[in-house]
């Protein structure tokens, strides 16, 4: 029985020639086809749809969704990139034309704190509104202010610098710090 049974795997496993077949094993259009159905990354290319295997337009489809998500995602990105710029562009014009007025105590102070502290736009614009509005009295004066405020208590006395001090347009020293 053995013996019976190799000799069926034998003859099973021989191949079987025919001159049609043997025609056609050197044709290099055949071989094409062939090397083609066992190509694995045929679908990334142009190659139309016809001449692929179900499984390569089953990879083709899967990578043409894979671009389009990528494609997608990036839109995402850019879109929301760009409504951080514009806000920040907003901002900056908000600063720049809250600056301009020039009704804010003592504007050069607060923009050196903000510096100081590495405040971005939106910090500074709020030091400079909390000032405008009284919420926020930047402390520390050049020696230019300093000088000008002792020159009106000689000048004018304690009322002069009492006065000075509390301008909304100028934010003098007090008397207590140039004494």
């Amino acid at each position: 029985n053995s013996s019976s049974s190799s000799s069926i795997a034998a003859a099973s496993v021989q191949v079987i020639r025919c001159d049609d077949c043997e025609s056609v094993s050197g044709d290099s259009l055949l071989r094409a086809i062939v090397q083609r159905a066992y190509d694995g990354d045929i679908h990334t290319g142009t190659i139309n749809n016809d001449y692929l295997t179900e499984s390569q337009k089953d990879l083709r489809l899967k990578h043409r969704r894979s671009q389009v998500d990528q494609a997608k995602l990036s839109a995402l990105n850019n879109d929301r990139r760009l409504e951080v710029v514009c806000r920040h562009r907003d901002q900056q014009k908000l600063l720049v034309s809250t600056i301009a007025q020039d009704n804010i105590p003592r504007s050069k102070a607060i923009l050196a704190r903000a510096a100081k502290e590495g405040r971005g736009a939106n910090g500074v614009l709020q030091m400079l509104v909390d000032a405008r509005d009284g919420k926020y009295h930047p402390k520390g004066y050049s020696p230019r202010e300093l000088d000008e405020a002792i020159l009106l208590w000689k000048l004018g006395g304690h009322a002069l610098v009492y006065a000075e001090n509390h301008s909304h347009t100028k934010g003098s020293p007090s008397l207590r710090v140039i004494q």
